[in-house]
């Protein structure tokens, strides 16, 4: 998905912009974060955290789902747990798969038997 053009540039992040940041000078990445990011729609949100997975950017990837999680219109969804596990499973993030499987565990979310089994076949079996 070519995020520049999926939504009209007043209304999405640039997830170059973010990256650019983060690469730059990582405390100002934050302050941009905190500042801008939380203002964001749910879809723009959603559409840069889709973009940062794909990119493998597990620091920014994690960053923005502490985020999403934290919005009034966040509601816990085993599809969206599934992506931050596949993501970093691939990325052999054992640490911070164990925090966001702690978070979804909390939030009693449960995967159907072909969700938990893509999740352990990413693990076991990484391509």
């Amino acid at each position: 998905m070519d995020l520049d053009n999926a939504f009209p540039l007043s209304r999405i992040i640039s997830a170059d912009d973010v990256i650019s940041r983060e690469q730059v000078n990582p405390v100002r990445s934050e302050r941009f974060m905190k500042a801008h990011v939380s203002r964001r729609l749910k879809s723009d949100l959603v559409a840069v955290l889709v973009e940062f997975q794909r990119q493998n950017l597990v620091s920014l990837s994690i960053k923005l789902y502490d985020v999403v999680r934290k919005e009034t219109w966040y509601r816990p969804d085993m599809f969206f747990y599934r992506d931050m596990l596949m993501m970093l499973a691939r990325n052999k993030k054992v640490d911070e798969a164990r925090m966001v499987w702690n978070d979804l565990k909390g939030e009693g979310v449960h995967f159907d038997q072909h969700i938990f089994g893509d999740l352990i076949q990413r693990s076991l079996c990484p391509s």
